[in-house]
């Protein structure tokens, strides 16, 4: 079952940062990219915790597995 949730800890940040690598337009075939879209980003780890730190971000999990993300962040000041 699909449940949209906020970010609660680092293992949910981990998952996130898998996804992000694993979506990278370089790591997908053009087919993939076209059909499902891709990541031209790639978050290190320590950057989506400060992310959080400052503003948890949207996920989807599949039971505890994270499967979607939005991420958040504040405007510069």
């Amino acid at each position: 079952m699909l449940k949209a949730t906020l970010v609660s800890s680092e293992e949910e940040l981990e998952q996130i940062h898998f996804l992000n690598r694993q979506n990278l337009k370089q790591n997908i075939s053009r087919d993939e990219q076209l059909k499902e879209g891709f990541v031209t980003w790639l978050y290190p780890l320590p950057l989506l915790q400060k992310m959080h730190d400052m503003t948890p971000s949207v996920i989807v999990k599949d039971d505890e597995r994270v499967v979607g993300f939005a991420l958040t962040t504040l405007a510069a000041a």
